[in-house]
């Protein structure tokens, strides 16, 4: 019964350092704290001795955590100060007072430790148990995470004209660091660049004309994930190579006019010369096509060269005599000498020196001369008086022959000719005729009057008679005198 005993509770204040005795309150305490104490049971009625009980209030074990924190990484700071205690048992209703000296800040993403300073100001090392009043407090450090971002990033490229170098960009955050690899048109492998001030620049040059793609493959750095392949799509555009054609003679001045115009890179062209008359141009057609060297453009020079033709020179037979060649540039040329021909003055016909072959005969103009000696345009005889004409002939052709015209009709050849017993008027004159039958020259035309009264004809009678009896000497003689 509990009037039988009375209870009284001693805490345990240390050790006699001399008896080493243990050493306890003197009076009676509410055992409450956690502490070493002492019971002592007194038995008021029964008069049983009194008993002593040692016993233990143990410290209640309290682990306060820093909290967690955590965020995607975007450049700011990231710290956390607040902090939990562990649940109490029930009815427990102390507060403890966490204060933090020195908080942890993390900028860039990773993991890191949030470090507690004092509890209910007791200073406390992480994980290692501290008497805090009533309790054994440990501290579990908290966790502050950036965890690396999804970067927004960016891939182009320009549309470039053949021959020009692309230029390939990859955009991503200002701060982001890292590489990435470009692969042009799924090549075997990249070209890889280190970004700078949020950009990594790749240039291609000799590419082909039309589509091409370049995937850009972010490796992705501490703060930033690798993200998303990003492709760059441009095209190269053909180009146009200016032709120009200058068209020149052989001494270098202008031929005809210089041609000019466009032509696709790679494409075929094919440009026919001028024609210029007596001219052969080379080359006679420009052609071929146009090639990386021709980007800036391609000049050609064809040259004129003036064309050979020959002149000719035949005799009167058709036979060649000498050939000559000239060109459209020839004033002039060396000429053969004319075949001679007797009794002709020869010289080469007129001839134009033009664009075609020319054949050149002679042309002779006749030089021989004859006239009747004592030439008289009237002249006068006796009746059936014989007469001789005698010509004078110079440079007479080979085979030609002087031949006589009475009255207009031939009557015979040679340097003379008598025209014997006229009886009336005539006329007389003498022609050179070749052997081809053409008359080279003739002599003055000379008329006689005959004679031929009653007594011209008795004298003629007479005449006759004596050259019969005595001969023509002296007929000739007595006619004279007569």
């Amino acid at each position: 019964s509990a009037t039988d005993y009375e209870v009284s509770y001693y805490k345990k204040i240390g050790e006699d350092a001399t008896t080493h005795e243990q050493v306890w309150s003197t009076d009676s305490v509410d055992p409450i704290d956690a502490d070493d104490y002492k019971a002592a049971i007194t038995f008021t009625a029964s008069g049983h001795a009194p008993i002593e009980k040692e016993f233990t209030i143990e410290y209640k074990a309290v682990t306060i955590t820093a909290k967690n924190a955590s965020k995607t990484y975007d450049g700011l700071s990231l710290t956390q100060s607040g902090f939990i205690a562990s649940a109490l048992e029930e009815g427990d209703t102390h507060t403890f007072t966490v204060e933090m000296t020195t908080g942890s800040t993390i900028t860039n993403a990773g993991v890191t430790e949030n470090v507690i300073a004092t509890v209910d100001g007791v200073s406390v090392t992480p994980a290692v148990s501290v008497k805090v009043g009533n309790y054994t407090v440990t501290t579990a450090n908290g966790m502050l995470t950036i965890n690396p971002a999804t970067p927004e990033t960016n891939a182009a490229a320009e549309d470039i004209d053949f021959g020009q170098t692309a230029v390939v960009t990859f955009t991503a955050p200002a701060d982001a660091k890292g590489k990435v690899t470009f692969t042009l048109d799924a090549a075997d492998t990249g070209v890889t660049k280190a970004i700078e001030n949020g950009q990594a620049v790749c240039e291609f040059e000799n590419l082909t004309i039309g589509s091409h793609k370049v995937e850009c493959v972010y490796t992705g750095d501490g703060n930033y994930t690798s993200g998303e392949t990003k492709t760059a799509n441009f095209e190269v555009r053909s180009i146009d190579c200016a032709l120009t054609i200058n068209y020149v003679y052989a001494d270098g001045t202008e031929a005809a006019e210089t041609y000019t115009d466009s032509v696709e890179i790679f494409k075929d062209y094919s440009v026919t010369s001028p024609a210029i008359e007596g001219y052969t141009p080379d080359p006679a057609t420009v052609e071929g096509t146009m090639g990386d060297e021709d980007m800036n453009g391609k000049t050609v020079t064809v040259t004129y060269t003036a064309d050979e033709y020959t002149a000719t020179f035949v005799d009167e037979n058709g036979e060649t005599v000498e050939t000559v060649t000239f060109t459209v540039e020839t004033e002039s040329i060396t000429e053969p000498a004319v075949p001679e021909k007797a009794g002709y003055a020869g010289e080469w016909e007129e001839y134009t020196l033009g664009t075609s072959d020319i054949i050149i005969k002679p042309v002779y103009a006749n030089i021989t001369s004859i006239q009747l000696e004592n030439y008289e345009e009237n002249s006068e005889i006796g009746y059936k008086e014989d007469k001789t004409f005698t010509v004078k002939a110079e440079d007479l052709p080979e085979g030609a022959e002087i031949h006589w015209f009475v009255n207009g009709e031939d009557v015979g050849t040679g340097e003379s000719y008598t025209v014997e017993d006229p009886t009336d008027d005539y006329t007389i004159y003498a022609e050179v005729i070749d052997k081809d039958g053409n008359t080279l020259d003739t002599t003055k035309v000379q008329s006689v009057k005959v004679r031929n009264g009653f007594f011209d004809r008795l004298k003629a009678f007479f005449i006759d008679i004596i050259e019969k009896i005595l001969g023509k000497a002296i007929a000739d003689l007595l006619s004279s005198v007569c």
